[in-house]
């Protein structure tokens, strides 16, 4: 069992730290990586549930489908606190399945995103996701998070485009194709979409 030290230091060997991340996805869900569309969230504690996203308590009533946000400070002496944070969130999603916990930063901070979504694969219960939010991180970011233990690509997924005279259908950034390119450009594969509740 990783200690809060340990978990902590993970940052200063982010590499190898994201390695074992990776390596605990893919042992979990194999090279399969969900996207998954949601409205837009701030980096405060929230709850996802299909289109709505409401403010989350200490320990929210997390139904299956739902994504807990947890808030992520820029801060490199609050590392200890969200490590504690997903400590007491390992206990209260035991037992739980089809949920997931996206860390949002409040700021933009690619290697510190990376850290806190490798440190979340490895503490939290094994059926529970681990999102990247691209609508917070940018893409670029949420793909690089497929290869520190994020499964699951969340934010809102638009409709393509289509050129005005051709009709012909390109892809924005946050449409489903565009996404699941991200993917597999990042070694996945996208999961096919899952059909509405």
């Amino acid at each position: 069992m990783l200690t809060d030290e340990a978990l902590v230091a993970g940052f200063e060997h982010l590499p190898a730290f994201g390695r074992r991340g990776r390596d605990r996805a893919r042992a979990l869900w194999g090279a399969s990586v969900r996207i998954v569309h949601r409205p837009a969230v701030s980096p405060e504690a929230a709850v996802c549930r299909e289109d709505a996203v409401f403010p989350a308590p200490a320990a929210p009533d997390l139904r299956p489908g739902d994504t807990w946000i947890l808030p992520l400070s820029a801060d490199p002496a609050r590392r200890a606190d969200f490590v504690a944070a997903l400590r007491r969130a390992a206990v209260h999603l035991r037992g739980r399945r089809d949920v997931a916990v996206a860390p949002v930063p409040e700021a933009t901070c690619g290697p510190l995103v990376l850290w806190a979504v490798t440190a979340a694969r490895l503490l939290l219960p094994n059926p529970v996701r681990v999102a990247a939010r691209f609508d917070v991180l940018g893409n670029h970011v949420a793909q690089t998070a497929i290869a520190f233990g994020a499964d699951t690509l969340e934010g809102p997924v638009t409709a393509e485009r289509s050129l005005p005279l051709a009709g012909v259908f390109r892809p924005t950034e946050t449409s489903r194709p565009a996404l699941e390119a991200l993917v597999r450009f990042a070694g996945a594969t996208p999961e096919p979409p899952r059909s509405p509740r």
